[in-house]
């Protein structure tokens, strides 16, 4: 199919003499429009509108105008317009008539398909949720006329989440013989993508641009199907799932603000960086909490956001006004984001690793100020390595770990390795651990912090009893009369040491307690450790990398080569950071937003962030005095 021209016309009177009122101040909406037009190529925002929508929204001139209007608002350049979803499809003249009317005004315009069930429509699984049985011939057969549907009218297009499966019906246990659900799966659903998916999209159209989007619960996908090996291979884009919601509720479950950008870093590194864009919506979002959801995104590389969805746009959320607001300060972080190269703790993750009692453990270090970045392959240049649980899927790994210690580098590692190691004598040793023992659980109620007895009313339940050998305890807890180790450390001649931070997060059986299937499905205590236990944590843990900073828990921190530091602050009240960073003569430490200079004593440097806000911190050369 050819690529589709449409005649370009102006906007005209309509956008210019829309307003926008923030907190006062009088804005024209062609301003917000204008900017984020010239800066689409550095960051831009995209809304996705529901089949509902197009049909009951957009369905007349007058409601086309309305849409423009909003999306206009809110800098948004580009639509995503829904054909398939619960058994609904679309008109396909009516989507045609509302592309061309949003590509006459300049907003790109791409399809989505939702594949999920209808009363008529596939066939829904026998399973916990609403999901598609995809091995029944009539899912396949109902789903490829709406690929190629949508194919006909569109040049790009977009699978939402549910390009997975949970089905244990008799067609699906036939078809899955000896394999496991989750080779299966991942099979069933590769399969699929190729021979269902793009084949018939390429038939009507050999041009489009087709992209996969995954969910965010990433230590989860295998066992559904996600396929995170093969999948981005067959695809020619990769879009993220960075919606955390509300942290502290179970609505949606009790997800970390962190876990949007590790996420999105662990997905780009698994599909080779083709991760175009990061997707967020509403859903039980306060205004801070959809507006973080920006901050991580942005923070992981996402040069393109997608709202979900259109409804929520046109009904109007508290957190419009912050993107509103913050929309040149989020496109001056992309930019910067962009260009700086990151670094970090690397947290290894290979692809379809089992998680057992560390589910989503990455996220609540970056919760507890480690900037820890997550990776598909073995960091093997680090300075500082994480290895929980996950690594263990890597049948080299205790060789990889030894070259690591023997250039000098630093591991930390969980109990939870060690038990899905089978306590490898060589692991061990590494470790300075002569045994271990499962705890079940201790309710500890004291903490020693460098050997002094520290008070606390936080419950830390550590998963094991190191007996330890070579290795040094750093921190320890009371249980019982007995002093638990909750950091070890052991040293090499090389410089290298390993460190087993005696933590866990959740394992399965806390899924099923509360029926929860996808996401964290309760509150860690040790996010709430003693600011004084994190402070020696990241001393300990960032002086390889050769940072260090002081502060509370819940505040994340992002690292951008040398001269450019995130801090992103996720508790409901202002706070104050510390950090030890060395200006040379000829600079100054600004904001990197306002510009404004920094107070430092020495080689400190003192900052306040606004609740549920960023502080960028930069380093400039100062210009001289004339």
């Amino acid at each position: 199919m050819k690529k589709r021209i449409f005649t370009v016309l102006s906007l005209g009177l309509l956008v210019s003499a829309l307003l926008i009122f923030n907190c006062g101040k009088q804005e024209s909406v062609d301003d917000l429009y204008q900017l984020a037009q010239a800066n689409k190529d550095k960051l831009r925002f995209g809304t996705y509108v529901t089949v509902d929508a197009v049909e009951t929204c957009l369905n007349d001139e007058a409601g086309r105008r309305e849409a423009l209007s909003i999306i206009n608002s809110l800098g948004i350049t580009k639509i995503y317009l829904e054909t398939y979803r619960s058994g609904k499809v679309a008109n396909e003249n009516l989507l045609k008539t509302v592309r061309d009317f949003f590509v006459r005004n300049k907003i790109d315009v791409v399809g989505g398909i939702a594949t999920v069930p209808g009363e008529k429509f596939g066939v829904r699984q026998e399973g916990q949720l609403s999901w598609f049985n995809f091995q029944a011939p009539k899912t396949q057969s109902d789903l490829e006329k709406v690929v190629r549907l949508t194919a006909r009218i569109f040049d790009e297009m977009i699978i939402d989440d549910f390009l997975c499966s949970a089905d244990t019906s008799a067609l699906s246990r036939q078809v899955k013989g000896t394999k496991s659900w989750s080779q299966y799966r991942m099979d069933l659903m590769t399969d699929l993508s190729k021979n269902l998916f793009i084949k018939a999209a390429r038939a009507e159209n050999p041009d489009i641009s087709i992209i996969i989007k995954y969910p965010q619960w990433y230590d989860r996908f295998h066992k559904f199907g996600y396929d995170v090996d093969r999948e981005p291979k067959l695809y020619d884009k990769v879009w993220v799932g960075t919606e955390t919601r509300g942290a502290a509720t179970p609505r949606m479950g009790f997800v970390q603000q962190y876990e949007g950008l590790v996420n999105f870093r662990w997905l780009n590194a698994c599909s080779s960086g083709k991760v175009a864009g990061a997707w967020f919506d509403h859903i039980d979002c306060d205004e801070f909490d959809f507006i973080n959801q920006a901050y991580q995104s942005i923070l992981a590389g996402a040069k393109e956001i997608v709202l979900f969805n259109y409804f929520d746009l046109m009904y109007g959320h508290r957190g419009h006004h912050w993107l509103r607001r913050q929309f040149s300060d989020l496109i001056k972080l992309a930019t910067m984001v962009q260009k700086e190269p990151v670094k970090g703790i690397y947290g290894y993750k290979p692809p379809h690793s089992e998680a057992e009692n560390d589910f989503y453990i990455f996220d609540y270090l970056g919760m507890i100020g480690l900037p820890l970045l997550p990776t598909s392959e073995y960091p093997m240049n680090a300075d500082v390595i994480f290895l929980p649980t996950q690594a263990a899927k890597d049948a080299d790994l205790l060789e990889k770990i030894q070259q690591s210690i023997d250039s000098g580098k630093s591991v930390i590692i969980t109990p939870g390795l060690l038990k899905a190691m089978n306590s490898q004598p060589l692991l061990l040793d590494l470790a300075g651990i002569k045994s271990w023992e499962t705890l079940k659980p201790p309710q500890a109620n004291q903490l020693i912090w460098r050997f002094q007895k520290l008070t606390t009313d936080i419950d830390v339940q550590l998963p094991a009893n190191l007996i330890l050998a070579s290795a040094e305890a750093l921190l320890l807890v009371e249980n019982n009369k007995r002093w638990i180790p909750f950091l070890t450390i052991n040293k090499f001649a090389s410089g290298g040491q390993v460190f087993v931070l005696n933590v866990e997060t959740f394992n399965e059986q806390d899924f099923r307690t509360i029926g929860e299937v996808l996401l964290a499905p309760k509150p860690v205590a040790w996010l709430d450790l003693p600011e004084e236990w994190l402070n020696y944590l990241r001393e300990v843990f960032l002086k390889p990398i050769h940072v260090s900073w002081r502060g509370k828990s819940r505040i994340s921190l992002h690292l951008f080569a040398e001269d450019n530091r995130v801090l992103c602050n996720f508790n409901n009240e202002l706070v104050s950071v510390e950090l030890k960073w060395n200006a040379k003569e000829n600079q100054k430490i600004v904001n990197g937003i306002s510009g404004e200079e920094l107070k430092t004593t020495g080689e400190l440097v003192v900052g306040s962030i606004e609740k549920r806000s960023f502080l960028w911190l930069k380093k400039e050369s100062k210009t001289s005095l004339k």
